[in-house]
């Protein structure tokens, strides 16, 4: 059973001497926009992170042994959904080696690796730019 807490993740490589960050874009069914990855916390797992783990194999097949560097909990916001409860999402950024590709769940129809300017025009909700301001600054200092 699904929780009141979400994760996001920022996931990105770097190519050169450029970030490209991977944006999904979200099946017709689910009103087919670009987003960052975002999932479900369930009661069964035992912490953010699980949750993380599992919804990057499940959405991603990424797989632990592709991650370089994970920067936990660089965000945090709240947020009501539809049914006006209110959500506690956290954000993650994962850093993957550059030939890493994901192999997409039912929910994608496609993804993109898009530099900074690219990923901020296109995310739909503003959390996600804010999640990936916040990474970039990160990133450049």
């Amino acid at each position: 059973m699904r929780t009141n807490k979400t994760i996001q993740s920022i996931v990105f490589k770097k190519i050169d001497s450029e970030y490209k960050f991977l944006i999904l874009k979200y099946s017709k069914g689910k009103g087919s926009f670009y987003q960052n990855m975002t999932g479900g916390v369930d009661d069964t797992d035992n912490s953010l992170f699980g949750a993380l783990i599992r919804e990057l194999d499940e959405e991603l097949k990424l797989d632990k042994k592709d991650i370089i560097t994970l920067l936990p909990e660089i965000y945090y916001f709240e947020f009501k959904d539809k049914n006006n409860t209110s959500i506690y999402e956290t954000v993650f950024a994962i850093e993957v080696g550059v030939h890493f590709n994901p192999t997409l769940s039912d929910e994608h129809e496609s993804f993109k690796w898009m530099n900074y300017d690219e990923a901020i025009k296109n995310v739909k909700f503003d959390t996600n730019k804010e999640s990936l301001k916040i990474l970039f600054k990160m990133l450049s200092n």
